[in-house]
């Protein structure tokens, strides 16, 4: 993943807090990606992150060996989420475009729901993590970006997608509109994820229309 500007290096403070409710290993995984988010990974430390659930070190060591295995499973999920959610709407019986609309929404899903975690996944450089695990991400990133490429190339296929235009282009810009985000907007921000969506759908699509109307 792309590395961005340099996050607040600020200590975290105990307000953060983490959901009473949930299981500890989802506890322990929901401070670590505040904690990665507020300070970066290479300065965040596993005292930043018992110190929010509450534990000791013992206790963290109990479901996560080291703070390699907490940003990889962190960045892991968020990829699994995201590769499911994509194939349920391959399997739909729904046009391209249909499904274009839909890869948006969840892809912005994620950030209204998993803000944190997604800031992580997009702004923390994967090679930090050992060989094996890197490897694994990458090839989830993969398959990711293939369900993209493969709904636009169904629509340059059925004639509603321009055909002068190369999918895998088309599919990277797609990517790339979804992914700068994280840059300059937020859960507070004026405008909800979900609309962001709708304007960003919008946008594309027009870009990638075939210019003649398709009966």
């Amino acid at each position: 993943m792309k590395m961005g500007k340099k996050l607040n290096s600020q200590p975290v403070y105990h307000s953060h807090k983490v959901s009473s409710k949930k299981n500890r290993k989802t506890q322990i995984l929901e401070a670590a990606a505040l904690v990665f988010k507020k300070k970066g990974y290479d300065r965040a430390t596993l005292q930043d992150i018992v110190s929010i659930v509450g534990i000791t070190k013992a206790a963290l060591y109990h479901y996560f060996q080291n703070k390699h295995e907490l940003f990889y499973t962190i960045i892991h999920t968020m990829m699994i989420r995201g590769i499911d959610e994509l194939t349920k709407i391959f399997g739909m019986p729904i046009s391209a475009e249909e499904k274009i609309c839909l890869a948006f929404k969840q892809h912005f899903s994620s950030y209204e729901s998993h803000f944190p975690e997604f800031l992580v996944l997009l702004h923390e450089k994967t090679n930090l993590l050992p060989p094996k695990m890197e490897k694994q991400i990458k090839q989830e990133f993969k398959q990711y970006m293939s369900f993209w490429e493969q709904f636009i190339r169904e629509g340059v296929a059925t004639g509603h997608f321009r055909q002068d235009l190369d999918p895998k282009i088309m599919t990277w810009s797609a990517i790339g509109m979804c992914n700068w985000v994280y840059k300059w907007a937020s859960p507070k921000g004026r405008l909800k994820f979900n609309q962001i969506a709708e304007i960003f759908t919008s946008i594309f699509l027009v870009g990638i229309r075939h210019r003649e109307k398709v009966g």
